[in-house]
């Protein structure tokens, strides 16, 4: 990907251009892991050409961060996020919280037995690891989102018959939204859409 940064592991520099990038494009930029892509690289090298560049590359361009887009993200769905340029957060841990409070916003709540549990039994929730939330729907419907560290998630709409993946990409409450209304009936999500859209026009 095209970039104005020279040789550098400053991470102030990399966030700088990741949010010139989105201003540019529309779309969600991030600093990740420069090992991580390069190693992509290698793998996917199919001429003695790319082979060659992706040696080269190792030789002399590396440097601890790269700027990836969504695409950039996908060959490798679990790789380490550095910074986003959705929630601005560099601290994983808080960038899981960011996302915890925008899905509860959104009617989702932690699906699992950390729910039930009194305040004093509970231990300390791991944000290192994938987690779900869940949203119920009219008649017993629900939907439930997977999100990864890294703010990779997937959305499935678990109906009476059966199961379907609406939504799989960045954590964004648009396109969360814009999953539900696309791939559920009306008359099973009108109260909590009503509710979700006038969240996402007040963030």
């Amino acid at each position: 990907m095209d970039t104005t940064i020279t040789k550098t592991n400053d991470i102030s520099k990399f966030i700088n251009e990741c949010e010139r990038l989105a201003a540019e494009t529309g779309e969600p930029h991030f600093v990740l892991n420069w090992k991580t892509l390069h190693e992509i690289h290698k793998r996917t090298a199919e001429t003695k050409e790319d082979k060659r560049d992706a040696d080269l590359e190792e030789i002399l361009d590396e440097e601890e961060f790269s700027i990836g887009n969504i695409q950039t993200v996908l060959l490798m769905p679990s790789m380490q996020i550095y910074y986003d340029t959705v929630s601005k957060i560099q601290n994983s841990e808080e960038r899981t919280d960011w996302a915890i409070n925008k899905s509860k916003k959104l009617g989702f709540e932690l699906n699992s037995i950390y729910n039930f549990l009194e305040e004093d039994e509970k231990i300390p929730f791991d944000k290192t690891k994938e987690f779900s939330m869940r949203v119920n729907l009219e008649d017993n419907l629900c939907v439930i989102m997977r999100i990864s560290p890294n703010l990779m998630i997937k959305v499935v709409y678990i109906s009476e018959y059966n199961t379907k993946e609406i939504y799989s990409g960045f954590f964004s409450t648009n396109k969360i939204i814009e999953s539900m209304t696309n791939n559920i009936k009306e008359e099973y999500i009108t109260s909590v859409m009503r509710e979700m859209k006038l969240i996402d026009l007040l963030d």
